[in-house]
């Protein structure tokens, strides 16, 4: 019981953030003495088709003292021939009042955002307590290990994988008491690591994708659920875009600037003339821009990489904190991190001599705004990706 205390006590005490920055601190664990043969021996392989809803169907194996719910029973709904909800669940035994039990659902989703940030920002918003986590790149798919409170308040401990599936998350959860954890912490990664999805890829959106073009120069996707603000076309080798979304209130919180600029003409093929770029020019005017707005634009804090559409010379996203300014007796650094700024150069090669920098202000990413922070994650990721 004092092992058990002290595993609970590292769960408890994991912080919870939407991009984890140690990957070592949050590996999963992996098998403490259980081999597999002894784990399939006593269990037994499910496969579960769902007719009106293929996209559903998995296979996993389970402990043969488990048992299974009528799909009848399960809390569930149908909307646009998808399921919602609990669609499959198995009960162990039960140990004093509680018992450990498998589980798959379905969950909506409404707007643009990774499997493994909608996963991280519920667990926040419920109060979860985060041990490990593993993800693809993009955040498409994710195993997790994890502390929760049931709707009575109990703790339970969790192994789950999730995968985004068209426009739902599909999870599949082992769920252990405390007091069963340490005996059945192998048969819970066992369980999580044998659950396969083997119906069709959904290709169903979240969200429709608004499209923008410019003659044969220039095409992007970007969300619908983003505004197309401004539209400029001012000068012969450029093009200026700016998105913006709001949230349920209809406030904005997030706005994405997109600038294309060449060394020839983007309205005429046949204009052989050379035009400056001034690309630095363009990144420092945005950083002006910023500290007109009261906010000091601090070191570097992250880089990522795109998967493009097309042939590229090169690329870097960096991502800056901005702090608000405060007094000249109190120094910006203490000021708490309030929002983000991005910025994307993408330099085309010496035959298109087309240039990319896309921009966005988003809110940080702390638990007040993890969500909002996400959901302009995944949309700033789709409008890059799919520019021609």
């Amino acid at each position: 019981m004092r092992l058990l205390f002290l595993c609970l006590i590292v769960f408890l005490t994991v912080p919870v953030t939407v991009e984890a920055k140690a990957p070592s601190a949050l590996a999963l664990p992996d098998v403490v003495s259980m081999d597999l043969q002894t784990f399939v021996s006593n269990s037994e392989k499910i496969t579960k088709e769902f007719t009106d809803d293929p996209y559903l169907n998995f296979e996993v194996q389970l402990p043969k003292d488990l048992t299974e719910r009528h799909y009848n029973v399960l809390k569930h709904y149908e909307s646009n021939n998808r399921v919602y909800g609990e669609v499959y669940r198995k009960d162990g035994i039960a140990v004093e009042d509680v018992r450990p039990y498998f589980s798959v659902r379905a969950h909506e989703l409404s707007r643009y955002i990774s499997a493994k940030n909608w996963f991280v920002t519920n667990l926040m918003s419920n109060n979860g307590s985060l041990r490990g986590l593993e993800t693809d790149k993009k955040g498409d798919s994710f195993e997790a290990l994890y502390v929760r409170f049931d709707t009575l308040g109990r703790t339970e401990v969790v192994r789950a994988k999730g995968v985004l599936k068209g426009s739902r998350v599909i999870t599949a959860e082992y769920v252990v008491p405390p007091l069963l954890w340490e005996e059945q912490r192998d048969i819970q990664t066992f369980v999580i690591k044998s659950f396969e999805f083997k119906g069709a890829l959904d290709n169903q959106n979240v969200e429709p994708l608004m499209s923008y073009s410019h003659l044969e120069s220039f095409s992007m996707n970007y969300p619908q659920s983003w505004r197309l603000d401004t539209n400029s076309r001012d000068v012969e080798n450029r093009i200026d875009l700016s998105f913006f979304t709001a949230d349920e209130m209809m406030v904005v919180f997030s706005k994405i600037e997109i600038t294309l600029v060449a060394d020839q003409s983007l309205n005429d093929p046949l204009d052989r003339s050379r035009y400056p770029t001034y690309l630095p020019q363009i990144i420092r005017e945005r950083k002006a821009a910023i500290e007109e707005q009261g906010l000091i634009v601090g070191d570097v804090m992250e880089r990522r990489t795109y998967d493009l559409s097309f042939e590229a010379g090169s690329q870097v996203t960096e991502i800056y904190p901005l702090r608000k300014k405060l007094t000249n007796y109190v120094t910006h650094r203490k000021a708490p991190i309030s929002r983000e700024f991005w910025v994307t150069v993408i330099k085309g090669t010496e035959e298109s001599g087309k240039n990319y920098i896309v921009s966005m202000i988003v809110p940080s990413r702390t638990e007040s705004s993890a969500k909002k922070w996400a959901l302009a994650a995944k949309a700033y990721e789709v409008m890059i990706e799919t520019m021609r």
